[in-house]
């Protein structure tokens, strides 16, 4: 008898499962690309003024996945990065743009990465309008050491399949193992927090 109840309960537990499984989120293809006109800078300040370095490349239309989740609002993701190249990061002179790619150690980490990892908005009545906040987890990655934060976006739906998004990430470089540096024989000191900012338009179509 024991046995017998022991075998009902592996197999409710199966069954249990296989609905599970059946009722998980399934994946949904897009494509993106940044269209001309996007930003992504990375600004700051110094004990004298402040700077704004832009990044002036163009990216590659990429794929990813989004899986829709059994609540409305809220969208996870795979492979939806973005990787800014530090040596296209351009400060408005050289020498700043030279420090820039020394303070990242742009020579053996050439990109800056940013994955989105999942979006949520307040509730289901604010889903249909545009333009809307919204608050994304990012993956960030600089000089090979990650960390996850979170960030809001405002983003606006326009015509032909475009979004414009656009938010500002407060970071430390003491968190990537990056110390303050300083300049001109240690007058000019850069400070622990920059901020990535980005103003993208975002082409976008989902896949068949």
């Amino acid at each position: 008898m024991k046995m017998f109840n022991v075998r009902l309960y592996i197999l409710a537990g199966l069954f249990i499962a296989a609905l599970s499984f059946d009722s998980l989120p399934q994946p949904s293809t897009f494509r993106f690309s940044l269209i001309d006109h996007s930003l992504v800078s990375i600004s700051g300040t110094t004990n004298i003024k402040k700077f704004n370095c832009i990044s002036n490349e163009l990216f590659p239309e990429r794929q990813a996945v989004f899986y829709k989740s059994e609540f409305e609002n809220f969208l996870s993701f795979e492979k939806a990065s973005l990787n800014v190249s530090v040596s296209r990061l351009d400060c408005g002179n050289k020498e700043m743009n030279k420090d820039l790619t020394h303070i990242l150690n742009g020579k053996q980490y050439p990109y800056i990465h940013i994955d989105l990892l999942n979006i949520s908005w307040a509730n289901k009545a604010s889903v249909n309008k545009i333009p809307t906040c919204m608050k994304a987890i990012v993956r960030i990655i600089i000089t090979n050491k990650a960390q996850l934060d979170s960030v809001f976006v405002n983003v606006t739906q326009q015509e032909n399949q475009q979004l414009v998004v656009g938010g500002q990430l407060p970071l430390k470089l003491s968190d990537f193992g990056i110390k303050s540096p300083t300049a001109m024989l240690g007058m000019i000191k850069i400070r622990d927090r920059i901020f990535v900012k980005f103003d993208l338009i975002i082409h976008y179509s989902l896949s068949d």
